[in-house]
């Protein structure tokens, strides 16, 4: 396996993003010399607009001087090896860590599309879902772990805040499985109706009349953004065993902001939206 990768613009970010994070208040002269490296090579890595080649076993040089774990700089090696591809996974990243590469990107999205078709996503699912779904999946895990999940879902919510402008395709499945107790989603259809009357997010319901719309496959989500002009784009696929699929290839972008698209046109309009989470609501107090 060749030793280089060529980064496309948002696995290059991801890469830029994590060796920041890694480098904290560290020196670059001093993490230059650690890594064998001269400082030119560190600004270049810490840059992801540079379009140059990157070199697997100096991205891990970098890392290791900055303090990296071996889970850290094993993903970073994945992630330059992958960018050639125009895609790469979260491997064994933790799902909880800063490093998760939605943290970085959702902090410069202007917009996100996302379709949901099992679950409330998680820039929408309050604390107590977030808990019960969290227990309902990995019930082994330690009150310390799952607290610690939960934290980072909800500093994750804060970019709703700034400048985000969110558009949610909810299957109508989502509202009637029940995560947690009845009061659970009571509460989280209650704060689903609360959010959608933000005037930056659009969030539609597809009723199950809709039918099955071709190649919805499961839960994804399209982030654009602008930088110096130049729109940027990155799809994330939710997946079970390797935690989610990256995808900056500008044809595979496109394939899935068309789906979204056709998603969106499918699914009811906002008064319609209105009176079916009012619908889901109210069942849950039987």
């Amino acid at each position: 396996m060749s030793d280089r990768g060529s980064a496309g613009a948002a696995g290059r970010m991801q890469i830029a993003h994590i060796l920041d994070r890694l480098m904290g208040d560290q020196r670059q002269t001093q993490v230059a010399k650690a890594a064998g490296v001269s400082v030119g090579t560190i600004n270049r890595y810490l840059s992801w607009r540079d379009a140059s080649r990157l070199r697997v076993s100096t991205v891990i040089a970098i890392a290791a001087a900055c303090g990296a774990s071996e889970d850290e700089r094993d993903y970073l090696a994945h992630l330059v090896r992958m960018q050639d591809d125009g895609w790469w996974t979260t491997g064994n990243l933790r799902a909880d860590s800063l490093l998760d590469p939605l943290l970085s990107f959702e902090a410069v999205a202007d917009t996100e599309l996302v379709y949901a078709n099992a679950l409330v996503p998680g820039l929408l699912q309050t604390a107590d879902y977030a808990e019960s779904l969290h227990r309902e999946q990995d019930p082994g895990a330690e009150p310390a772990v799952v607290a610690s999940r939960i934290a980072s879902r909800l500093r994750r919510q804060t970019v709703l805040d700034g400048h985000l402008r969110l558009s949610v395709v909810l299957d109508q499945s989502v509202l009637h499985r029940t995560v947690g107790s009845a009061a659970t989603m009571a509460a989280q259809i209650e704060h689903l109706i609360a959010m959608a009357a933000r005037p930056a997010i659009d969030l539609r319901v597809l009723p199950l009349t809709a039918g099955a719309p071709a190649g919805s496959g499961g839960h994804f989500l399209t982030l654009d953004w602008q930088d110096d002009g130049r729109e940027l784009s990155v799809v994330y696929v939710e997946l079970h065993r390797r935690r989610g699929l990256y995808l900056d290839d500008p044809a595979e972008v496109e394939a899935y902001r068309s789906l979204f698209h056709d998603l969106h046109r499918r699914a009811a309009d906002t008064t319609a939206t209105q009176a079916l989470l009012t619908h889901a609501r109210s069942e849950y107090d039987a």
